[in-house]
C-alpha cells in the first residue's frame, strides 16, 4: 500500500510541474504574439499604392485595389477604377466623399445590352452617371444627389432609357464643364 500512495504522489507532482511550465510560457507566448501584431500593423501601414491608383481616388488609402482603365471621350482622358463583379458594382463609390478630377469609376455588366438599375446608397457626392451602349453616350444623369438617411425602399432608382453595356460615374458637374453630349465616343484605352 505504501507504494501505491507514493506512486500517486509523484503523479501529481508530475502534473503540478507540468502546469508551473505552461504558467511560466504564457507571458513568452503573450509577449511573441504581441510583436507580430505590431510587426504587422508597421509592415502594413507601408504605402504600396501605385502612382496610377492615388491618382484616381484622394482620400482612399485602404480601399480594395481595382483595376485603373484610362478612358478617353474625344480630347478629355479619364482614370477610372473598374468595377467587374456584382460586389464591386454593389458598392460602387459609396463612402466616398471626393473624386480628384477626371477621376470615376466605369461599370462592366456580364452581358450587352442591359437595363441596370443604380441607386445612391451610402453615398456621400453627388456624381454623374454616363450611360454608354456600343461605346456611345446614349444618356446622362447629371448632379445625382446623394440620398442621405432614407431607408433602402424610399431610395430613387436610376435607370436607362434604353439597354447600355457600361456605365461611368464622375464627380458632379464633369459632363457640363467638358461639354459632354449625347452621342460622343467613348474609348477604353
Amino acid at each position: 500500500m505504501k507504494n501505491q500512495n507514493n506512486n500517486l504522489h509523484v503523479q501529481k507532482n508530475k502534473v503540478a510541474h507540468n502546469w508551473n511550465v505552461f504558467l511560466l510560457l504564457i507571458p513568452s507566448v503573450i509577449f511573441a504574439v504581441t510583436l507580430a501584431i505590431v510587426f504587422k500593423l508597421l509592415v502594413g501601414t507601408k504605402d504600396t499604392s501605385s502612382t496610377q491608383d492615388s491618382v484616381v481616388f484622394a482620400e482612399e488609402k485602404n480601399k480594395p485595389k481595382l483595376e485603373v482603365k484610362e478612358i478617353s471621350i474625344g480630347e478629355v482622358h479619364v482614370q477610372a477604377e473598374v468595377a467587374k463583379s456584382e460586389i464591386e458594382r454593389r458598392k460602387g463609390l459609396s463612402g466616398r466623399s471626393s473624386l480628384l478630377e477626371n477621376s470615376g469609376m466605369l461599370f462592366f455588366f456580364d452581358q450587352e445590352d442591359v437595363y441596370p438599375p443604380f441607386w445612391m446608397k451610402d453615398m456621400e457626392m453627388a456624381i454623374d452617371i454616363i450611360w454608354i451602349n456600343d461605346s456611345q453616350i446614349v444618356q446622362i444623369d447629371h448632379s445625382v444627389q446623394p440620398s442621405r438617411d432614407l431607408p433602402e425602399s424610399e431610395l430613387k432608382l436610376y435607370l436607362p432609357s434604353q439597354p447600355i453595356d457600361y456605365v461611368l460615374e464622375t464627380a458632379a458637374g464633369f459632363s457640363e464643364k467638358n461639354n459632354l453630349q449625347l452621342g460622343d465616343t467613348l474609348t477604353i484605352l
